[in-house]
Parts: C-alpha cells; structure tokens; sequence
C-alpha cells in the first residue's frame, strides 16, 4: 500500500522542479534553454516515480505513463524546445503531475492502516 509520505514526496519533488522551470522561464539568460534543463529535471523525477509505483506497488495506471514520459524524455534531447513544441512536451509533464495530485488525495481520503502511522 503506497504511503502518505511516499506519495506527499513524490507530489513536492514535483512541485518544486515544476516552479524551478517556471523560475527559468521568466528570470533565465536565455529562457528556453534554461527550459530546457528544467524540463529534463522534472521529466527524470517523473520517469523514475513512474517506474518506481509501477514496479514496486504494481500500480498499472503508471506503466502507460512510464512508457509516455519516457518517449517525452527521448523527444527532449532529439527535437529543438521551440516555444510551439515547448508546450506539447509540457503536456505529459502537467498530465503527470495532475495525476499525482488525484492519488495522493486519494491516498489521503481512505483510512489509515496500523502500520502506516509514522
């Protein structure tokens, strides 16, 4: 059963990496390629969260996002971040995050067991 506290980790990794990007975005030299790293950050966590719920939990609504996310983070280092591929990219990236946000609520609405009040 995957945790509170796994799952409030995952959501603020994102979080953050996500207004890290932002940041880059509005005070970065050079914005895109600023972006660009930032994205890349955020994709990797994304990635490894992915693989890690899928795997470890065997929590299949994560393996097409894996495999997604993934082919995302290929896409990154293949095609110039113009500001129109920029935001498809984006978009997995935000999918992601929304869904994490629907579990960990998730999470939080159903009851706590005896072994998960650390």
């Amino acid at each position: 059963m995957i945790s509170r506290s796994q799952m409030k980790t995952d959501l603020s990794g994102q979080a953050i990496l996500l207004i890290l990007c932002l940041l880059l975005l509005l005070f970065g030299e050079s914005a895109l390629d600023s972006v660009n790293w930032g994205l890349v950050f955020l994709l990797v966590w994304q990635v490894i969260s992915a693989a890690f719920y899928w795997h470890i939990y065997r929590y299949r609504e994560r393996r097409p996002v894996f495999w997604l996310l993934l082919l995302t983070l290929i896409a990154v280092f293949i095609i110039d971040l113009s500001p129109i591929t920029f935001l498809l990219v984006s978009l997995p990236v935000v999918l992601y995050l929304a869904l994490t946000l629907r579990d960990t609520l998730r999470v939080y609405r159903r009851p706590r067991s005896f072994w998960d009040l650390n």
